[in-house]
């Protein structure tokens, strides 16, 4: 069975949190590559890496060198949640996650909006996580693990995203940045890696069909 409950970025040291969020970042050359290459061939490159992804994360459920060499290499910068709890059950990494959303974002969504999309899952995630962990202190209300400068940081992140972007407008990439500071800002049941392109995506879709 496949799990997940998110947990606190506060759960990893800070220097963890940032070689974690070093590899994130690499993540941006999907969506550089979805805005270069048509739907059909962002999806026949992405399918087949969240295929071995998922392969992957079965294996590593199960005791073995794969596990041992995976909790080697990666274990310092796993999430509690993303930690096997001995039971087989398949908790999925952020990397699977995020694999899991692109895909998505990809297949429902036009090439600006999934761009922008999945830029900002990457970006505006980072810079919340980072901004929030050195220099947060007022809590959001009802929610104890993210703060208003990491919120702030992630809009910040997702109107540079907007005017990176070609192709989107103002109000529509406006749209998206307000639904992905939500979505990031919220608590599951989902994980954000699905949260924050899926509601982006949506909104700036919503906001395209609305009059000028």
């Amino acid at each position: 069975m496949f799990w997940t409950s998110e947990g606190a970025a506060g759960g990893l040291p800070y220097g963890e949190e940032l070689k974690r969020k070093g590899i994130h970042l690499l993540s941006l050359s999907i969506a550089v590559g979805y805005y270069l290459l048509d739907r059909e061939i962002a999806l026949m490159v992405l399918l087949p890496m969240l295929g071995v992804s998922l392969v992957l994360e079965v294996a590593r459920s199960r005791p073995g060198p794969l596990r041992r060499w995976f909790e080697s290499w990666f274990g310092s910068m796993l999430r509690a949640h993303e930690r096997n709890p001995g039971d087989r059950r398949v908790r999925l990494t952020g990397a699977t996650w995020l694999l899991l959303g692109a895909v998505l974002t990809v297949a429902l969504f036009s090439r600006p909006v999934g761009t922008a999309a999945i830029a900002m899952l990457i970006l505006c995630d980072l810079a919340a996580a980072l901004v929030g962990r050195r220099w947060g202190r007022k809590r959001l209300p009802g929610n104890s693990e993210k703060t208003m400068a990491g919120s702030m940081a992630c809009f910040l992140t997702a109107l540079l995203v907007v005017a990176a972007t070609p192709g989107l407008s103002w109000p529509v990439g406006l749209a998206g940045a307000v639904a992905a500071t939500l979505a990031e800002a919220m608590r599951g049941p989902l994980d954000d890696n699905l949260r924050i392109p899926l509601l982006a995506g949506a909104a700036m879709t919503l906001m395209s069909y609305l009059p000028n």
